[in-house]
């Protein structure tokens, strides 16, 4: 899973040079390519795609729109999900962005190391965002599942088996959109199969082994991006 992440700043080279900063960062690898907005393009961009993972915020945008702080109030409220991070050369500002939801307050000129740190921190919200029960309808009844309890996940027509301990719940669901809900842990390794690599054991040609002895298939078309979420995910 890539996280989105957005760059707003009226100045273009201090826009390239957080880019080239993202881009050189230890979290790089869990981004999306950065895309750089204007103040004034930023609202179409949110109305267009819904969300943005992550953005870097600069304060003082030029006298035609109102400054960052005020654009994150209006545009990212609190619950939103969107991880901000405050980029400014203006030290002053440091007490008035916690007037709004944000995840770290950055100085101009920006360093790797700190810029790293607030990215390791605006994923790790993320996750612990997406790690949240998710409900799941079994014959009229509403059940909470943690996301850590699901080892995999079946699909079968237009029927979902979630796979809990020694149970199966079956539920009707899109593979696709369940895996929206859960977090990065998960890959869909085929077109049928969602696995959690907590549960992974090992790695062979048939499929992912799972502790207990089950195996997930893997679909050809699916094994080299597989193999490097497995690598990935036992690498951190």
């Amino acid at each position: 899973m890539t996280y989105s992440i957005a760059v707003v700043d009226d100045d273009v080279d201090q826009a390239r040079l957080a880019a080239d900063l993202v881009a050189s960062s230890s979290q790089a690898k869990l981004f999306s390519e950065p895309i750089f907005l204007s103040p004034s393009a930023l609202p179409a961009v949110i109305e267009k795609f819904g969300h943005l993972d992550v953005v870097l915020m600069d304060i003082e945008l030029g006298d035609d729109v109102p400054n960052g702080i005020e654009l994150v109030r209006q545009l990212f409220p609190t619950g939103c999900g969107t991880q901000v991070i405050y980029v400014t050369g203006h030290i002053e500002y440091c007490t008035r962005v916690y007037n709004t939801d944000h995840v770290w307050f950055l100085v101009k000129p920006l360093s790797q190391a700190d810029l790293d740190q607030a990215l390791k921190q605006a994923v790790s919200n993320l996750r612990a965002s997406t790690t949240r029960p998710i409900s799941v309808s079994v014959r009229g009844t509403t059940t909470l599942v943690q996301p850590r309890q699901i080892s995999y996940v079946e699909s079968k027509r237009r029927k979902l088996f979630i796979h809990v301990g020694d149970q199966v719940l079956e539920t009707y669901g899109v593979l696709e959109q369940l895996a929206q809900e859960l977090p990065d842990s998960f890959v869909q390794c085929h077109k049928s199969f969602l696995a959690n690599l907590s549960y992974v054991e090992s790695y062979s040609a048939d499929g992912l082994v799972l502790r207990g002895g089950g195996i997930v298939p893997v679909s050809q078309k699916r094994r080299p991006e597989v193999r490097r979420a497995v690598l990935d995910f036992f690498r951190e």
